[in-house]
């Protein structure tokens, strides 16, 4: 949890060191910020199903599942505080981006906490299935919003900067389907 929160403070450090602390600075850190948090929590998201469908690979990282997302849950404060600077500087982005990113914070947030301790034993074992269900389709829901906006519009760079990203949302979204059509969790 303490290298993904350091690594995205690096990465933010780094994005506003060149573009400087202004909203092109704070953006480009947002930008960083968001992918770097984003893989961590497709690991989360997708390795269960796909240790489950494929093996190799992904079934040594299934027992590792709830520290990817522990770690998400860490390098995504970095984010949330880029987001705060930006609107105490006057760029605060509309409403409905906060709604709808706040509510995906809401959901890691919660998970964070019931994962810690015994928390997770005091719920009725549906209960956290449901919430974990819930709680990781939003985020990616979220994710998925945010990268498919505009995936194949400004240039070859941009593209370079969404499409693997896009790719990833398919494979988690499709893995996940596919091993619950399966039976799988």
């Amino acid at each position: 949890m303490g290298a993904a929160f350091c690594v995205n403070a690096a990465l933010a450090a780094g994005a506003i060191l060149i573009r400087g602390p202004d909203a092109k600075g704070i953006s480009l850190a947002l930008l960083l910020t968001a992918r770097f948090s984003f893989l961590l929590f497709w690991f989360a998201y997708a390795a269960g199903p796909l240790a489950d469908l494929v093996g190799g690979i992904f079934a040594s990282m299934k027992p590792q599942i709830r520290l990817f997302g522990l770690a998400f849950a860490a390098a995504h404060l970095v984010h949330l505080m880029l987001v705060g600077w930006l609107s105490v500087i006057g760029h605060a982005p509309p409403l409905n981006e906060f709604l709808l990113f706040g509510f995906a914070a809401f959901w890691t947030y919660l998970m964070m906490v019931l994962s810690l301790g015994d928390l997770i034993r005091s719920l009725p074992v549906r209960a956290w299935w449901w919430i974990r269900t819930i709680g990781m389709n939003y985020i990616m829901f979220a994710f998925a919003r945010d990268f498919l906006r505009y995936p194949l519009t400004g240039g070859w760079g941009h593209e370079v900067v969404y499409v693997p990203f896009v790719v990833l949302i398919a494979v988690g979204v499709l893995a996940r389907l596919v091993n619950s059509w399966r039976g799988g969790v």
